[in-house]
């Protein structure tokens, strides 16, 4: 599938010596950021996501399917589509600010579901 970062150009060299950003040609892309939760720092188009968005008091939680990813230079925009509404939703981050408090993070669902499970295995029936 054509990503959208083919029509976008950027320094591939910089960020991936940097370790920020690689795009991969399976539509995954590497993004090593505080903003995003998953597998070896991965993510796939297709696959499905949860975007946990703190604003104040209010926690709003997302379930989403990644679309495409894509690098312009100055910011990572991330582009996906809620499960259960159909709309897309547009996450934007700077790369190289690497601030501890930051508006959103994106969980992989399967790196969650592992996680869970590990716990619940661990944790839960421990007492056997």
């Amino acid at each position: 599938m054509a990503q959208l970062q083919d029509e976008t150009p950027y320094d591939s060299f910089l960020l991936g010596i940097n370790n920020l950003y690689i795009p991969f040609a399976d539509d995954k892309f590497f993004i090593n950021s505080p903003f995003v939760i998953s597998n070896f720092d991965m993510l796939t188009t297709g696959k499905s996501y949860v975007i946990i968005h703190a604003d104040n008091t209010i926690l709003t939680i997302k379930f989403a399917k990644l679309i495409d990813v894509v690098f312009d230079n100055i910011m990572m925009n991330i582009f996906l589509r809620d499960l259960f509404t159909g709309q897309r939703i547009h996450l934007e981050f700077d790369i190289y600010k690497r601030e501890d408090l930051c508006p959103f993070k994106l969980v992989e669902l399967d790196y969650l579901q592992k996680k869970m499970d590990f716990l619940n295995d661990t944790v839960w029936n421990n007492d056997k």
